[in-house]
């Protein structure tokens, strides 16, 4: 890719955010001048109820007189505040290059913002205005399930997020910060356009496109997640159970060892158990783990999300992965992709 980006957008807010680390570090050392803001949004479905029935299941009836979840209000405020320091902190600090923690599951608010801070990253919240719930949902900006955002949810983000450029760009080109009058503007932002992957930029990615190509893999099986759906949007690739499991093979082209990151599906639904494996790389057990992806937070909702965990270094060459079931579940182990 030779490619220059200006501006690199990252919505991960509600689908967790494992693997992010990693993610914005390389896209960092690739485009070192982009402007980088991390859009965080809220499901509207999980702020309110009627009587208890949460609103997801009403449709937002205009008979219910909708309660808060809990004190929302407090809890936005708080963000919006926590968000001004972050962004105040960007536009007047020094870049410090720091080690991302690369592992990172249902991160720690505090390590997340020092994670958004490593590179240089703005934060960009949906608004939250709101008295009371009736003047959310009144608001059209989500669909019937109120959970996704409509086509004026989507044009408000919009244009939140242009006029928050219009800020940056105004800290970048001036010679003193708004923010702190009198003080030299930091020299963070590089003018290089292209920079360097890193360790590795070898991906198989099948979730979206359902091809596995680049992968040789025995004793599993690609398939649609949800194949009663007329359009189909995600794939998966199930392990199958027994004791010889699956294999997994890729080339990595590079001389010195690089690391391997797997992609899962995980869940946090009470009747959706997933079956826990046990990983290996190149038959060597000193490079084996294993990977449990259910959550322990589990709702009445509940929802699947795709994590991200370490595998091993790779040698150049061939380089196989083993997985097999050690505690089946009621859904088989679902791979959605391997990244070197």
């Amino acid at each position: 890719d030779v490619k220059s980006y200006d501006v690199i957008l990252f919505e991960f807010h509600l689908n967790g955010e494992k693997g992010l680390g990693l993610l914005m570090e390389r896209l960092r050392g690739r485009f070192p001048s982009a402007i980088f803001i991390v859009v965080k949004l809220y499901s509207s479905q999980t702020l309110m109820h009627c009587n208890g029935v949460p609103l997801w299941r009403t449709n937002g009836s205009a008979d219910c007189n909708w309660q808060w979840s809990y004190d929302v209000k407090t809890a936005m405020a708080e963000r919006d505040m926590q968000t001004a320091r972050h962004n105040a902190f960007i536009s007047t600090a020094s870049s410090k290059r720091q080690l991302l923690k690369l592992n990172d599951s249902r991160t720690d608010p505090a390590v997340l913002e020092q994670m958004i801070k490593n590179v240089n990253a703005y934060i960009y919240n949906l608004p939250f205005p709101f008295e009371t719930g009736r003047e959310l949902i009144d608001t059209g900006w989500y669909t019937n399930d109120y959970l996704h955002l409509t086509e004026l949810g989507h044009a408000t983000i919009a244009r939140g997020l242009l006029n928050m450029l219009s800020s940056i760009d105004s800290i970048k080109t001036q010679s003193i910060s708004p923010l702190r009058l009198g003080t030299p503007a930091p020299n963070y932002y590089s003018t290089e356009k292209l920079g360097a992957w890193g360790a590795g930029d070898q991906c198989y990615n099948w979730f979206a496109s359902g091809d596995p190509t680049g992968v040789v893999y025995t004793g599993a099986e690609v398939r649609p997640l949800h194949p009663g759906l007329v359009v189909n949007t995600k794939n998966v690739m199930d392990v199958n159970e027994g004791l010889m499991g699956a294999t997994l093979t890729i080339m990595s082209r590079y001389e010195d060892p690089a690391p391997l990151y797997i992609i899962y599906l995980g869940s946090n639904k009470r009747d959706y158990k997933v079956s826990i494996v046990q990983i290996t790389l190149n038959m060597n057990i000193k490079h084996s783990k294993q990977l449990d992806p259910n959550g322990y937070d589990e709702t009445v909702l509940g929802n699947t999300e795709s994590h991200f965990d370490f595998v091993g270094w790779v040698k150049q060459g061939a380089n196989t992965i083993s997985v097999r079931s050690i505690s089946p579940g009621t859904e088989k182990f679902k791979i959605l992709g391997l990244a070197v």
